[in-house]
């Protein structure tokens, strides 16, 4: 199944990892010094706020690996690779100066913890990355046989080029490779475009919905699969 226009989609790559917080502490960080310092207030205040109470409704989407699979084309010199976590060079200012070594450390246990880290690379530098989760990760569960995306990250000024929809395209193909059979994501309800670009372009449906709450740094999740409502510490996908 050929995709040859993913440019109709282009504002799904924009919107496919970033968070309302992460355009505002970007915009923030560009003000120089005070707004650097602002832009820390800010993404501390938030945290605290999530780990104190927040609620986040998703859709569960799910892929069967093991039909004929979307081919989106690359944008042109960009190539799609692992990465091994060797060295950090690839990824330096991909993220917001503020959240950059909290994150990078986050990736770092993901990946200890056999998270693969799939990336779209112009040269010798990542332009975009893919998270996926053989057995899940965090309080995600993947069931047997399926993969989860965890997570993807663009670049703010690689965003609109079409690279995150050719990775999450290329992503099938690979954990496909890998001896997956089914490849499941969760995504926040309002992401709408996300949600169109999964489902009309990579062939993704919706499987069901789920709400996590998280209460002082406690985490319960409540969804519904196979037509039965679980809840649990875990969501299981």
């Amino acid at each position: 199944m050929a995709v040859t226009t993913p440019q109709r989609f282009a504002g799904a790559d924009e919107v496919l990892a970033v968070t309302r917080l992460e355009r505002l502490v970007s915009r923030l960080e560009r003000r120089g010094a005070p707004g650097r310092a602002v832009a820390g207030a800010v993404h501390s205040g938030a945290m605290a706020a999530r780990w104190a109470r927040s609620s986040q409704p998703f859709v569960l989407l799910a892929r069967d690996l093991t039909a004929d699979l979307p081919d989106v084309p690359l944008p042109d010199g960009v190539t799609i690779a692992p990465y091994d976590g060797a060295s950090d060079e690839p990824l330096a200012g991909i993220w917001a100066t503020t959240s950059a070594a909290r994150t990078r450390a986050h990736l770092r246990t993901c990946m200890e913890s056999g998270v693969i880290c799939l990336a779209a690379w112009e040269g010798e530098r990542i332009v975009a990355y893919d998270l996926l989760g053989p057995t899940g990760a965090g309080d995600v569960t993947a069931s047997n046989g399926t993969c989860i995306g965890l997570n993807l990250h663009e670049r703010c000024e690689a965003r609109g080029r079409g690279i995150g929809l050719a990775l999450l395209a290329a992503s099938l193909p690979y954990t496909r490779e890998l001896g997956f059979t089914r490849q499941a994501t969760i995504v926040l309800e309002r992401n709408r475009p996300m949600i169109a670009a999964a489902t009309q372009i990579l062939g993704f449906a919706v499987t069901g919905r789920a709400e996590r709450l998280e209460l002082a740094g406690h985490v319960r999740w409540s969804w519904q699969r196979h037509g039965s409502v679980c809840e649990g510490p875990r969501l299981v996908v």
